[in-house]
């Protein structure tokens, strides 16, 4: 292995910034150069510098600041997690904006389901809009490892803003839980009138989920993300 060889393996290796008398030093511990001369971390210099004054933006090494060194490989990979983070963000921000213009609008509560189904998208599950009558809204089938469960989420709208224990259909919902062999089942919608409703969300083993909790997942998501946005992602 040359100079410029080893210097490229220890760059990839360390995943930082050296100096050339680093690198010459973890080249030679590593067995990766030989030399006879007495002063090997200016070859190593020389090499690098020469590399990059040579060949520009086409050399491996890039200069990161007086004295230390690093591989241009890593800058580009900066960029596209840079990209990939403004992709994401842009997903959640549409999905956000749509769940909490769409959660007050009774007339078209297909359109909310819609977003709904998204959320958990970006969330990482796998969704499917079903809706009409007789059926959940949406399906959710989430996959760890071997391992897989399912949801049944429906969505409920409001022009006031508080959902209230007549609105949900609790029976249905219990039918469609067997219907699809589903492990839970979640209501979404912007606010829940207490007393009663909670009672038979209890009696029913049924989850309500504030559109602004569901949003507050979707943001914490976006900063931490793990999985690739649906379609609301900028292309």
């Amino acid at each position: 292995m040359n100079f410029k060889e080893a210097a490229y393996h220890v760059l990839g290796k360390e995943k930082r910034p050296l100096s050339t008398k680093e690198i010459t030093q973890i080249a030679l511990k590593e067995g990766l150069i030989t030399t006879d001369g007495k002063t090997p971390d200016a070859t190593m210099g020389a090499v690098i510098y020469t590399d990059i004054k040579q060949k520009g933006e086409k050399s491996l090494f890039v200069k990161v600041k007086r004295g230390l060194f690093g591989l241009r490989e890593w800058d580009e990979e900066t960029h596209e997690e840079k990209a990939e983070t403004i992709k994401i963000a842009l997903g959640a921000n549409l999905i956000i904006k749509y769940l909490k213009e769409r959660q007050f609008k009774s007339d078209s509560p297909t359109d909310f389901e819609e977003v709904i189904k998204d959320a958990f998208d970006f969330l990482g599950f796998e969704g499917e809009l079903i809706g009409g009558k007789g059926d959940t809204d949406v399906l959710l089938t989430a996959n760890i490892g071997q391992e897989s469960f399912k949801v049944n989420v429906d969505g409920k709208t409001s022009k006031s803003g508080k959902i209230i224990d007549r609105q949900i259909d609790w029976i249905s919902l219990r039918d469609h839980k067997k219907k699809n062999k589903a492990d839970f089942v979640v209501v979404v919608g912007p606010s829940f009138s207490g007393g009663n409703l909670e009672e038979r969300a209890k009696e029913y083993d049924v989850s309500l989920l504030k559109t602004e909790d569901l949003i507050k997942l979707v943001e914490a998501h976006s900063k931490f993300p793990y999985h690739s946005c649906s379609k609301y992602a900028a292309s």
